[in-house]
């Protein structure tokens, strides 16, 4: 269902943060467009690694929909590189990026790896925008699969991440995103049996394929 990908379309560019202006110009050949500036920086000798890392990153998620090889060469480089000079900033965003590729191209076993990934990260840096995020991708990867109550369960966990004192645009967009998708699955609940029994396990079955909008 196409909708699924524009709600995950929307998640990925409220995580993609400074640079989600940029990804409106971004069509079906990434190379052009803000990437340029982006890889041009990224080749310059005097870039910093740490740098390069964020740029490594900016390049995966404005590619997590329109080339998923390139996305995820990008977020693995900017993983690796992180990890190895000790700059683990950006890691759980990648790995959110790494989720949305996978589950834009229909591996929903590996997008769920990934989505979980990034919660046990984004907690341990108390990343809590990163870690509502994190749920709504294992909502989506859930209503994908056809489980709308595990959905529905997702979905509340992402909630209170998106509660703050400080009011600020992350985090309303946040809880339109989620209430919007909340409505979605109950419409869906109403096309199942009335008394259909509650989910006790991961769905294995997609309710259908994975194809873009």
């Amino acid at each position: 269902m196409s909708t699924f990908f524009v709600r995950l379309g929307c998640w990925v560019l409220l995580l993609a943060g400074s640079f989600q202006a940029w990804s409106q110009g971004a069509g079906k050949n990434y190379r052009h467009g803000p990437n340029d500036s982006l890889l041009a920086q990224l080749k310059r000798p005097s870039t910093p690694d740490t740098m390069r890392v964020l740029l490594l990153s900016q390049l995966g998620a404005l590619a997590s929909r329109t080339d998923l090889a390139a996305a995820k060469g990008y977020g693995e480089q900017a993983i690796a590189l992180g990890q190895r000079i000790g700059y683990r900033k950006h890691e759980a965003k990648n790995l959110s990026n790494l989720a949305a590729m996978y589950y834009n191209s229909g591996n929903y076993p590996a997008a769920q790896r990934y989505f979980t990934a990034s919660i046990v990260l984004a907690k341990q840096q108390k990343l809590p925008t990163t870690i509502g995020f994190g749920y709504v991708g294992l909502a989506n990867v859930a209503s994908a699969l056809g489980d709308h109550r595990r959905a529905l369960q997702h979905f509340e966990e992402a909630r209170q991440y998106f509660v703050t004192d400080q009011p600020n645009q992350a985090a309303a967009q946040g809880q339109m995103l989620i209430l919007g998708n909340m409505a979605n699955e109950y419409v869906d609940l109403n096309d199942l049996p009335e008394h259909a029994p509650p989910a006790t396990g991961p769905a294995t079955r997609p309710r259908e394929p994975a194809n873009g909008p």
